[in-house]
């Protein structure tokens, strides 16, 4: 498990169709330019596992 920043809420919170866009957006074809981009990605990934996904706008 990576370390990162403790978030305010704990969990990240998004809408529906966010979380289905950025689902959508990681299971492409990605240019990494760098280590930082993967390392972030990587992170971004394990903490949409554990997302609160709400229905309409918060």
């Amino acid at each position: 498990m990576m370390v990162g920043q403790a978030m305010k809420y704990g969990n990240l919170v998004l809408e529906r169709y966010d979380f289905l866009m950025v689902k959508k957006y990681l299971q492409g074809p990605l240019g990494l330019e760098d280590y930082t981009h993967g390392t972030v990605l990587a992170l971004l990934k394990e903490n949409l596992q554990k997302a609160i996904v709400q229905e309409k706008k918060i």
